[in-house]
């Protein structure tokens, strides 16, 4: 399998780009692509294209785009919003959703949060590098997080938002999932000590939510992100 390689600079074919900083380091001493060898390169806007690496003398190089293997794709329209865990749960969770195929990537401050504070910067390397290892082309869009009463305030009523009700009063979440199958969706996963009552009791009052439930077990904050992910694309 070839190489893929994540760029954010316009690609057509035929033109050179040059690969500097972190590309070029993780194309030369991580990867150890030799010089005129194919790989393939990507983003949101432009699709998938062959291309080779040329290197040049004084440790530069550059890439020469080929010819177009795909389009640009549309990702499913399903959003995760979730409270952040500790870094490397965190990083876990955007790596996986990215893979599963997530549109959006919202942190979401609620009481019970035990982290407030994410590196935004950080999570966007681990959707890319999780897009280029799982031949996605797209990249999730990851925002700043957000209190959750203001993001309820401000929700397009037009998207269903499913929360994960730990208290069990809610629709089984296969169910939920299949209600808005073909539908624009968000999954809104709470903090590892639950809603607190006050924002379960929010949450139900807005008419574009579906409250849903798993089994009798408590899942750890990680898997409950994934479980509806994985259900809502493969179903």
């Amino acid at each position: 399998m070839l190489i893929r390689l994540f760029l954010e600079n316009q690609l057509i074919s035929g033109d050179t780009l040059p690969l500097v900083a972190d590309k070029l380091h993780y194309i030369s001493n991580v990867m150890r692509v030799e010089n005129k060898k194919n790989i393939i390169v990507f983003n949101d806007n432009n699709g998938e294209f062959k291309a080779s690496v040329i290197y040049e003398k004084n440790h530069k190089a550059y890439i020469l785009i080929g010819e177009k293997i795909s389009e640009p794709e549309t990702p499913d329209d399903v959003s995760l919003l979730f409270a952040p865990v500790k870094r490397n749960c965190t990083d876990l969770i955007v790596e996986k959703a990215t893979e599963l195929g997530v549109k959006n990537i919202n942190p979401i401050i609620t009481k019970r949060t035990i982290v407030s504070r994410v590196n935004i910067d950080r999570l966007k390397s681990i959707s890319i590098e999780a897009a280029e290892q799982s031949r996605r082309i797209s990249i999730p869009k990851i925002f700043e997080p957000i209190n959750l009463h203001n993001c309820l305030e401000n929700w397009d009523k037009q998207r269903k938002l499913i929360f994960l009700d730990e208290t069990g009063n809610g629709n089984k979440l296969i169910d939920a999932i299949k209600l808005t199958k073909n539908l624009p969706v968000a999954f809104l996963i709470g903090p590892e000590g639950g809603f607190a009552p006050e924002e379960l009791e929010m949450l139900r009052n807005f008419s574009f939510t579906i409250p849903a439930s798993l089994d009798r077990h408590i899942l750890r904050a990680e898997t409950a992100c994934l479980v509806p992910l994985a259900l809502r694309k493969y179903i």
